[in-house]
């Protein structure tokens, strides 16, 4: 309970504070600040350098201990990765409140990363291309954001890194970027459902002074505020700041979606830049920037982006029973997670789009030339 009323009055105050603390976010560095792609003067210091704490190579259950030992409610929202025939779940909560996780999975370190601010899920593949050989890097939270999205830093060079892009921004590492790995939100419940195989982060490594199951930002969901807090870019009119978001790469550029289009439907088929998609959705994660009680939260649900060009045919998706998906093509029916569960293409898996979710304002500052869509029904 004080470490939460703690994060509640280090909030209350950012506003105004993190504006004029423009000087403490480039001083008590290493980091080469000769070396940089943008002005320092857009780095704003907001808490105390590593006031976050990271979580580092946590240990998980196996899906039976999972089930049988599980600390988390299973409303509970988590974080799912998979890479190299491996899957892991990180609660969403505790990402809330350490904002990195580095970890490996799948023979490669991965970084995962939550801004409350922008309301931005990243994960990347942490390690990187030297002139030489390949640098692996471990992510800790610098306590400056720049755009309102968090700056962090690898504590190998202390290069500062945009979280929402992966571009190294200011240090010896400037220009480089991480590769995005797929990720998915879903309640845990859905996650015993979906993986059969999957691990689930334990509970030793979090805080037990925390109040997981709380948010310190309390009531920060508000859809019409028109500046975000401690945002301090431009403001781009295509779309509301606080409006959640899709923002789906396509080639080289990007594209946005609101999320409430998807909601709508259930399942969305589009074809930004003649490229076939189909987006899923399926309800069960509650926002973590509404209600102090995250269980109480508004309802936000958690979203798929599949290629649906599929085995040189393209495939049209409806919703099916169960919270499945059909496509009107063969009839076969699909799963959360891309997979067919029944028909003629049993077994196949749909090809992941790389994807992102957050507040508007985040894509739209850092992607300023996106395509936006607006659906008409």
């Amino acid at each position: 309970m004080y470490k939460l009323l703690f994060f509640i009055l280090l909030l209350s105050p950012l506003a105004s504070w993190a504006q004029k603390d423009k000087v403490r976010a480039t001083s008590y560095w290493e980091t080469n600040k000769n070396k940089t792609k943008v002005n320092l003067s857009e780095y704003s210091a907001f808490v105390k350098r590593d006031a976050f704490k990271p979580i580092n190579y946590p240990s998980f259950y196996f899906r039976r201990l999972a089930v049988e030992y599980n600390p988390y409610e299973l409303h509970d929202a988590v974080v799912v990765v998979s890479y190299g025939g491996q899957t892991k779940a990180y609660p969403y909560s505790a990402l809330l409140y350490h904002q990195v996780i580095n970890d490996r999975l799948g023979g490669i370190p991965i970084l995962v990363s939550y801004c409350p601010i922008s309301d931005a899920l990243t994960v990347f593949q942490r390690n990187t291309n030297g002139d030489r050989y390949e640098r692996e890097l471990d992510f800790k939270v610098s306590g400056m954001l720049r755009r309102g999205n968090t700056v962090l830093y690898d504590k190998q060079t202390e290069t500062w890194w945009q979280q929402y892009t992966g571009k190294a921004l200011t240090g010896d590492l400037i220009g480089t970027e991480l590769k995005q790995i797929p990720s998915e939100v879903m309640s845990l419940k859905d996650f015993f459902k979906l993986y059969d195989w999957g691990m689930l982060m334990t509970e030793h490594e979090l805080d037990p002074l925390l109040a997981y199951g709380q948010t310190p930002y309390y009531k920060y969901d508000d859809l019409y505020k028109v500046k975000p807090l401690l945002y301090d870019g431009p403001i781009d009119g295509r779309l509301m700041a606080m409006q959640r978001v899709l923002c789906i790469k396509i080639f080289d550029g990007h594209f946005l979606l609101p999320q409430e289009e998807v909601r709508k439907q259930g399942v969305l088929n589009l074809e930004p830049k003649d490229k076939f998609i189909t987006i899923f959705y399926k309800e069960g994660v509650k926002s973590m920037l509404d209600e102090q009680v995250i269980a109480e939260g508004a309802e936000v649900g958690s979203f798929n982006v599949f290629s649906s060009f599929h085995d040189g045919q393209h495939l049209t998706f409806v919703k099916a029973e169960k919270g499945h998906f059909m496509d009107q093509e063969t009839q076969s029916i699909w799963n959360f997670r891309g997979q067919c569960v029944k028909g003629d293409l049993h077994g196949q898996q749909l090809k992941k789009m790389e994807f992102k979710s957050s507040f508007a304002f985040a894509p739209l500052a850092f992607y300023p030339n996106c395509e936006v869509e607006h659906l008409n029904w």
